[in-house]
This record gives structure tokens, C-alpha cells and sequence, in this order.
């Protein structure tokens, strides 16, 4: 990893938004590409590319090694794919009649 990555993560981790602006910049390509693979739907990918870059920026503290910091965010997003599909999952399950039809 190069010292640059690690310099942004540390400011980062220090409440510097530009240097945590710099890495969204440099990974929502990676990160929208993961989840869209996950979730194949282009709108719920880009969704959550967002919320995993919220949680990264929020938890940034829990990441012990710099050197892990793609791979973590990587699972960051697999967890977020993986939450939508069961939610999903859930609602195709339930009755389409409860779904549609209004109550009258």
C-alpha cells in the first residue's frame, strides 16, 4: 500500500472530510462495481455504495490496519448487499394481495 492511502486514512480517521472525500473518490468506482455485482440493480447499488462509505467514515476508528482498509470496506459493502437481499427476500415472500390492494 502506498503512503499516500495511509496518510488519507490516518486524516481521515482524524475528522479531515477532504481526506475521507479523496478516498470516496478514489473507491466508489470499486465499491458501486461490488455491489452491483451483489444486487444486480444499478439504483440500490449506488444507494448502498453511499450507506457504505456513512458506515466506513462512522467506524473508521475500528480499522485496526491501514493496510486492510479495501478489504475491510469491501466487506462493509458485502454486509450492506447481503442485509438488502434478505429484505428483499422478505418482501417477495410476503402476500402480493397485502402489498397491493388497498384497504376499502
Amino acid at each position: 500500500m502506498d503512503q499516500e492511502l495511509t496518510n488519507l486514512i490516518q486524516k481521515a480517521r482524524s475528522g479531515d472530510l477532504e481526506a475521507f472525500s479523496t478516498l470516496v473518490s478514489k473507491y466508489k468506482g470499486q465499491v458501486f462495481r461490488h455491489a452491483f455485482s451483489i444486487v444486480n440493480d444499478r439504483m440500490e447499488a449506488e444507494d448502498i455504495a453511499q450507506e457504505a462509505f456513512v458506515k466506513a467514515y462512522s467506524s473508521l476508528s475500528k480499522l485496526d490496519n491501514d493496510f486492510a482498509f479495501v478489504s475491510w470496506l469491501t466487506r462493509i459493502v458485502t454486509n450492506i448487499c447481503y442485509d438488502k437481499l434478505k429484505k428483499r427476500k422478505k418482501y417477495k415472500n410476503c402476500s402480493c394481495k397485502a402489498r397491493i390492494e388497498p384497504n376499502t
